[in-house]
């Protein structure tokens, strides 16, 4: 969820990939729906190791579920800026049809919501003399 929002609302400002160290073959149907329900482009999303970005050296790593946080990065990222960003994982959610569009869109909100904080300090960064 967060690579479509970041790379919709991002644009041209963030380069946006997604992986995990244990990615479960294929991207999460209620992810997709409650994403396309709210504009997002899920064409081009799929599941995928964080191995497949071996060349990719990128200025900041996010985590995102509450899990994540103790799990070591590749070695390759180095001295990569690290942050996490502790989520309810929404497709974990049992209970209501009602339950879980709520755990979506609220977790698709919170994305939304810092994502875009990102986006600004990252303009801001960039507009900023010297």
């Amino acid at each position: 969820m967060a690579e479509a929002i970041g790379r919709q609302l991002g644009k041209t400002v963030l380069d946006v990939r997604s992986a995990g160290s244990t990615p479960e073959g294929a991207v999460n149907a209620n992810a997709l729906h409650y994403l396309d329900q709210r504009g997002y482009q899920t064409g081009n999303l799929r599941s995928q190791s964080w191995d497949e970005f071996a060349d990719f050296n990128p200025d900041l790593v996010i985590t995102l579920c509450d899990q994540a946080a103790g799990e070591s990065c590749p070695l390759w990222m180095g001295k990569t800026e690290k942050r996490h960003w502790g989520m309810n994982d929404p497709s974990k959610i049992e209970g209501s049809e009602n339950e879980i569009a709520a755990a979506f869109a609220a977790a698709i909100e919170e994305l939304e919501a810092r994502i875009s904080g990102l986006i600004d300090a990252v303009t801001a960064a960039e507009q900023s003399p010297g």
